[in-house]
């Protein structure tokens, strides 16, 4: 096959643009120079993040040999594709990936003044968002958990009627799990110690799922107890249960079914044990963040502080549905903002986790296999807009669930 130089090619082009400028046959002389032997070839040396990137989301780094400093004079093809440039200089180049999944994409540069292209290398894109499994219009998951092997654990109902609890595997793969009971809907589900399931209902209940099929029966309740209303849980590596809502106290449950409350007033969403710490996402006297509290073995250690402010960061009118963590201490926050998941870093540094890519609101997270993080996506029965477990590549692994252990 005959190789075009790229020089030749602008040549042509910029003939053809005054071709159709006028009608008058008034040409320039010719910028064509028979002496002109072109730039360097740009050369790809190595391409980050190494083993591929994200679909539309990630920032491509390519190092090598003769670019140009300025973005514009630089073409990076993805399978033929153009990504956008970011910036520039003669030894690198930052390129948006482009909407493109494969785990086989040739990158080749071209670059203004050099007659040929580079050598191309073999990238992978993934998809950065995917569904985990196709639910129907008056399905709707009302909480979720997993387990240490990627299973994902959810409380169900069906046209507004519990449906009990289902798995999902890493596969997509919907089975019943347990039924109901007398169980409608769900506010909060972990995985605990022996992989028996924990529940939070009607804001007054916790229950216990021992085993598949076996029917939910009440581990602790609000009766004869100094349990309030609570709405969210999760372990710590003591086996206690942490549980708040919207109290003067938050609450600890111990194995033993021992409740002991602990003063802190405020109406919480979500409740995340890690690194040491209690962290209670909610709302106290008008502020929406992010609180925290060390423990140990004979509970909180110290004082309740505020961790982060949401509000002040991202408008004091939208809420945090649901905390996690990634294991670098990456918080991960699942809000009814415009871009629905933010991050803030152990820096302190929050943003949008990856802008545009959500539809707000997301209630609920959980973990799957390796970098992989789920979360719920609110449907609209009414509105026949489905409900979604989405499945979010992180890059990241996930902080300690204690309960799954």
């Amino acid at each position: 096959m005959k190789r075009l130089s790229i020089l030749f090619l602008s040549v042509l082009l910029a003939a053809a643009m005054i071709g159709f400028s006028g009608c008058e046959n008034d040409y320039p002389d010719s910028i064509y120079d028979p002496d002109e032997q072109g730039g360097p070839t740009p050369v790809i040396n190595s391409i980050l993040p190494e083993g591929g990137g994200l679909a539309g989301v990630s920032e491509i780094v390519i190092n090598g040999e003769n670019f140009n400093s300025n973005p514009q004079y630089n073409l990076v093809f993805f399978n033929g594709t153009a990504a956008t440039v970011l910036s520039a200089s003669p030894n690198q180049l930052v390129v948006k990936a482009p909407v493109m999944v494969s785990d086989s994409i040739n990158i080749k540069i071209a670059v203004h003044m050099s007659e040929f292209f580079s050598n191309s290398m073999v990238y992978s894109l993934q998809a950065a968002v995917s569904d985990l499994t196709g639910f129907l219009p008056n399905q709707e998951a009302t909480a979720i958990a997993n387990d240490a092997d990627g299973n994902c654990y959810v409380v169900m109902i069906e046209g507004g009627v519990g449906a009990g609890f289902k798995k999902i595997t890493p596969e997509g793969e919907l089975t019943d799990y347990a039924p109901r009971g007398s169980i409608t809907l769900a506010s909060g589900l972990k995985v605990g110690p022996s992989q028996v399931l924990y529940a939070l209902i009607r804001r007054e209940v916790i229950f216990q799922v021992p085993e598949p099929n076996a029917n939910p029966s009440v581990f602790v309740s609000r009766s004869g107890t100094d349990l309030g209303s609570v709405v969210d849980l999760d372990f710590d590596e003591f086996d206690n249960i942490w549980t708040a809502g919207d109290n003067a106290e938050v609450y600890r449950v111990t194995p033993d079914k021992s409740v002991t409350a602990f003063a802190f007033e405020a109406e919480i969403h979500s409740v995340r044990v890690f690194g040491g710490h209690v962290y209670f996402a909610g709302n106290q006297n008008g502020v929406e963040g992010i609180w925290r509290v060390p423990f140990n073995a004979d509970g909180p250690s110290g004082e309740f502080e505020l961790y982060f402010d949401f509000g002040a960061a991202a408008g004091s009118e939208f809420v945090i549905n649901a905390i996690t963590f990634a294991a670098d201490g990456t918080l991960y926050l699942g809000t009814d903002a415009p871009e629905a998941i933010y991050t803030v870093s152990p820096e302190m540094e929050f943003g949008p986790l990856y802008p545009g890519l959500f539809a707000s609101p997301v209630l609920f997270f959980a973990w799957g296999q390796e970098d992989e993080m789920y979360a719920v996506q609110e449907g609209d029965p009414a509105q026949e807009i489905i409900q979604k477990i989405l499945v979010i590549k992180t890059f990241k692994s996930s902080a300690p669930y204690y309960g799954v252990q």
